[in-house]
């Protein structure tokens, strides 16, 4: 005795290449005592997505999703024997569409209800017992893409000094150091408020299984602050297409978001990514598994379709020692450090991997050497990178060379907001003096 259940988080979906549904992880839990549910499947979400179809036992089940805001969603149906049910899970407080994304990510906090009615103030003084002041205008927040074409434009060394600099100065220094790329403006938010601006950036031309020539950053210069964030460009998706990179800038930062958050309209990487940042581990392996044809890029041999995205993975499966499912991603290490040059990602990687598997004093000698390398070719695209390359060189910490780069690349990730997935860093401190 069987039914179809078919499930949807019934959340806006984003817009534009979205239309499929964002992939979310959930459960499907059996009420019935000795009915079988299914554990860690993928959900849509968006209001236009076709759901889920599963093929179940008859009898009631409660379906949850755990979105990467960490926001829990729930509901139950009863499927009966030969027919089908749907469950759609709605979430609370979501905002309007063009933000609906970043809300499901954790980066745009839920819409408040409305305000509990306050008495009148007894008097008219403005900033004591009465009327309130205004909260000030928050200015325009201030973008610029730049491009580094060699290591040393993101080297620990230069970063460090940059970091050291009064916050005018290093965002100065930050454009001499590389080349802009697209026009001279300020882009404008594709949404927002007197709160949050967020704006997208179209990918990049992504070469054809060969090297990716230069890297992408973004300077935002937003609330007193000066930020500098690797922007993931370029990145294909499943289908082959360019995918836009969205940027959130917080205007009136709140501790329970970032400052800034970098993400990509990836339909199916984009929640496991934030799972990831979130080190919701087990739920980020489950938005990537089924993601193996990132691995293989068409019609060229030895080559990675997405190397960002098989950064990302291969972060994701080293690091959880996942069996079967980590040795086909940590295979394809060396090909995506061949096509991430400037990036220290790749060496990171094979480092940790070289490590894991060292049974000589030569292996172990071997791992160091990579994790040099990886020091030298300069920032990574992913957080974890900078914190696995802490643990790497901590590893060899007798070695003069290797505590000297230790130094640098702790003194750099004071500066990170460690919340995110990709690399985003405060530059000269929080305000000018």
């Amino acid at each position: 005795m069987t039914g179809l259940l078919r499930v949807r988080v019934n959340v806006a979906g984003g817009g534009p290449g979205l239309e499929d549904g964002v992939k979310i992880v959930g459960n499907i839990h059996a009420t019935a005592p000795g009915a079988r549910g299914l554990r860690s499947v993928l959900f849509p979400l968006g209001t236009q997505a076709p759901p889920a179809e599963f093929s179940v036992e008859a009898g009631g089940y409660l379906v949850e999703a755990t979105l990467p805001s960490g926001v829990l969603l729930a509901g139950q149906v009863h499927v009966a024997d030969g027919a089908s049910a749907t469950v759609e899970l709605d979430a609370p407080g979501e905002p309007d569409e063009s933000r609906s994304l970043q809300y499901v990510l954790g980066n745009v906090l839920p819409v408040p209800g409305p305000p509990a009615r306050v008495p009148p103030p007894q008097q008219d003084l403005p900033g004591r017992l009465g009327i309130p002041r205004p909260a000030p205008q928050a200015e325009a927040p201030k973008l610029v893409r730049l491009r580094a074409e060699a290591s040393s434009a993101a080297s620990y060394g230069s970063l460090n000094e940059l970091a050291g600099l009064p916050p005018a100065d290093a965002a100065t220094a930050v454009r001499a150091a590389m080349a802009p790329t697209g026009p001279p403006e300020d882009p404008v938010p594709a949404t927002g408020d007197d709160a949050v601006a967020i704006y997208r950036f179209p990918g990049g031309t992504t070469p054809a299984g060969g090297p990716v020539p230069s890297r992408e950053f973004l300077l935002v210069e937003a609330a007193g602050h000066r930020l500098l964030a690797v922007l993931p460009a370029p990145w294909l998706d499943a289908r082959g297409r360019n995918t836009a990179a969205e940027v959130v800038v917080h205007l009136r930062p709140r501790p329970a978001v970032s400052r800034v958050s970098v993400t990509v309209r990836d339909p199916d990487l984009t929640a496991g990514l934030a799972y990831l940042a979130a080190g919701n581990l087990a739920k980020a392996a489950a938005v990537f598994a089924p993601a193996e044809g990132l691995l293989h890029a068409p019609d060229t041999p030895g080559a990675v379709a997405n190397p960002l995205a098989a950064a990302a993975a291969c972060y994701l499966f080293l690091g959880t020692g996942s069996p079967g499912t980590s040795a086909g991603w940590t295979a394809r290490v060396p090909d995506l450090s061949r096509q991430l040059p400037l990036s220290g990602d790749g060496p990171i990687l094979q480092a940790a991997l070289r490590l894991r598997e060292a049974t000589t004093a030569r292996d172990e000698e071997a791992a160091m050497q990579l994790a040099k390398a990886a020091f030298r070719r300069g920032l990574p695209a992913f957080t974890l990178g900078l914190s696995w390359l802490v643990d790497l060189l901590a590893e060899f910490g007798d070695d003069a060379e290797s505590a000297a780069m230790l130094a640098q690349v702790r003194r750099l990730a004071w500066r990170a907001e460690m919340r995110e997935a990709f690399v985003i860093l405060e530059l000269g401190g929080g305000r000018d003096d």
